[in-house]
Parts: C-alpha cells; sequence; structure tokens
C-alpha cells in the first residue's frame, strides 16, 4: 500500500509490507505467492501499474469485488481474477 500508515499493519491477518514501487523487492524478499488488490477503488490506471509490478515480479494477483458488485451480484468478497471492466475505470 502506498499509505504509509498502513505500513507493519495486518489486514486480515495479511501483513502489509511496502508500497507499490517496493512490490518486486517485497515478493522476492518475502517469498510471495500472490498478490491481492485490496482496494476496489483503484483507477484503471493505478490497477494497470499494479499488474504491471506484479508481472515484473512474476507473481499472479487478483483485485477484490466492490462492496456494491458484492452486494448488488450477491457474490462473495473473494480475490478474482482482473477483468477488462476494472481496467476501464
Amino acid at each position: 500500500d502506498d499509505s504509509q500508515a498502513k505500513h507493519g499493519s495486518y489486514i486480515h491477518g495479511v501483513p502489509v509490507l511496502g508500497s507499490l514501487d517496493a512490490l518486486p523487492a517485497v515478493v522476492e524478499k518475502s517469498r510471495i505467492e500472490e498478490v491481492v488488490v485490496a482496494t476496489p477503488s483503484a483507477s484503471g490506471t493505478e490497477l494497470r501499474r499494479i499488474m504491471d509490478l506484479a508481472r515484473k515480479a512474476s507473481v499472479p494477483f487478483k483485485v477484490l469485488p466492490a462492496t456494491s458488485e458484492v452486494l448488488d451480484r450477491d457474490k462473495r468478497l473473494a480475490p478474482r481474477a482482473v477483468n477488462i471492466d476494472d481496467l476501464l475505470r
């Protein structure tokens, strides 16, 4: 997360280890197996940046659906693959 206030904190038991720019180094150092984007309000530009960093780090990535998507479509709040609508925000 780019918010330094969140570094060192936990989200559902998962530690926030650093900023987006540090993603490749954090993936390597901590042996990260998957990147989950937990900011459903991220713009398409921000999401593409995260995807590019994850690809450079050779790690798969998913996004959490927006809360409105979960409520409107009765879907689970679980990570899913990025789709075209995410990138067009």
